[in-house]
């Protein structure tokens, strides 16, 4: 047999890859996954909201050193990886992501009201960034992980990476500069507050989805 020319060959793995995510994406329809990807998607968007923005905000709240101030997140998001196996252990994967749509509507709820001689409660907000990155998404990673089987494993990560480090993002960065450029205009605090409801609205909708498919939650059969 005649080896194949390179341009066979680009094609044939073009040809593979759009037949494995088609593969991936058929066991998420017949595993009734889509809302949890959805809800990925709407996570994205009041995550990338915190880490483009919060420096901006906390300096126009007149806090100084933001950028330090923002590490307050990363030892929660490491605190929390330590403790997150413990929770497996009572608290399955869909409610863990559950709480993690619960306490991103949280933050940036409680973004809102951050004033510059408020500094517990900007604490807590970003405590609370930390904590939601990590139970959402690495329940969201190890829910895919559960949802698939051995033969497609890396095929469903490639279309999650697509999906959510790829549409996800660019979507996120649009929306996100989009309403920062539309709503930041004369007062500032008024401004911000407008800003802050975009991630709030994005998390209590994916709240509200995965309390709607709890209701008709059917077992992953392994």
């Amino acid at each position: 047999m005649a080896p194949l020319k390179k341009n066979d060959l680009i094609k044939n793995q073009s040809h593979s890859i759009l037949k494995n995510l088609k593969n991936a994406a058929v066991l998420i329809q017949n595993k009734k996954a889509m809302p949890f990807l959805v809800c990925a998607l709407l996570m994205m968007i009041s995550q990338l909201s915190y880490s483009a923005y919060m420096p901006v905000y906390l300096d126009d709240m007149e806090f100084s050193s933001p950028a330090i101030l923002m590490q307050i997140a990363v030892i929660a998001e490491l605190l929390s990886m330590l403790f997150l196996p413990l929770m497996m252990i009572k608290i399955s994967i869909e409610s863990l992501m559950l709480i993690g749509t619960f306490t991103y509507a949280l933050r940036s709820f409680l973004t809102i009201y951050i004033e510059n001689t408020n500094f517990p409660l900007m604490i807590t907000v970003l405590i609370l960034n930390g904590v939601s990155w990590v139970i959402f998404f690495i329940s969201f990673d190890m829910y895919i992980k559960k949802i698939s089987f051995d033969y497609n494993l890396h095929q469903m990560q490639g279309l999650k990476v697509i999906f959510i480090n790829g549409l996800g993002v660019s979507l996120s960065s649009l929306i996100c500069g989009h309403a920062y450029n539309h709503v930041m205009k004369g007062d500032d605090a008024h401004g911000w507050q407008l800003f802050w409801g975009l991630p709030f609205i994005m998390a209590a909708t994916g709240f509200v989805i995965l309390i709607c498919k709890r209701k008709s939650y059917v077992p992953i059969v392994e």
